[in-house]
């Protein structure tokens, strides 16, 4: 399977969804937990990077870039699903 291509209206919709549940460090928080049993090897990596550049960056700027990645990464979802759902009212029509 391609990677879809997301549309804005997606990527505004979890924007809206994270800062609307949240503030975008609560959504990093929550979205890393999810993350972490979700995808496990994917999240060691992100935390082997976070870990490495951990005294040389701030919290805030760490919470900053897990918020950006996880709403990149729930955009693409929410495209994959919404693009299943546009197929499966193609098939019924």
């Amino acid at each position: 399977m391609t990677m879809p291509k997301v549309k804005e209206e997606c990527v505004l919709a979890v924007l809206q969804k994270a800062t609307h549940t949240n503030t975008m460090e609560g959504f990093a928080l929550n979205w890393m937990h999810q993350f972490v049993e979700d995808q496990p090897a994917l999240a060691r990596q992100l935390s082997t990077w976070i870990t490495h550049y951990d005294e040389d960056i701030s919290d805030e700027v760490v919470n900053g870039f897990v918020a950006m990645v996880g709403v990149m990464l729930e955009s693409i979802r929410t495209q994959i699903e919404a693009n299943e759902l546009e197929e499966g009212e193609n098939d019924d029509a």
